[in-house]
């Protein structure tokens, strides 16, 4: 999956919030609804975008839990 760094640019200042500089920084939320990419800022997480209009790979993922 790749997200270009214009679309990601556009996303963030839709939400306001800076442009993300740490690609380690970025996961992957899902709910029963939707699948986010979000990022740990320094002042707590945040939603950037919805990604369900991406194609998104069928294997590979490693589930996690956060705290």
């Amino acid at each position: 999956m790749e997200i270009g760094a214009h679309q990601l640019n556009k996303e963030c200042e839709l939400m306001k919030l800076p442009f993300p500089k740490r690609l380690g920084l970025f996961y992957i939320e899902s709910s029963d609804d939707c699948v986010y990419l979000v990022y740990k800022y320094y002042d707590g997480t945040r939603k950037i975008m919805k990604l369900d209009r991406y194609e998104l790979p069928e294997a590979g993922w490693e589930r996690v839990s956060l705290e």
